[in-house]
């Protein structure tokens, strides 16, 4: 979906990097555009498994009060 207030950046990757990229964004449960985003400006990238591991710790930890 086309913004007005952002610029595409285009870049070749080979099928595999592709794969890579399209599997490492959905482990992170976000789209391609934001994972892509978040990696090439440096934001920290966790994967969706660590946050879900995170709110079970969380969960745990409240039940043991």
């Amino acid at each position: 979906m086309p913004c007005p207030d952002k610029k595409p950046v285009r870049s070749y990757l080979t099928a595999e990097e592709h794969d890579r990229v399209v599997q490492m964004a959905k482990r992170t449960n976000l789209s391609i555009s934001q994972f892509i985003r978040h990696a090439c400006l440096g934001f920290p990238v966790r994967s969706f498994e660590h946050q879900e591991f995170r709110l079970e710790l969380l969960r745990i930890r409240s039940d043991e009060d």
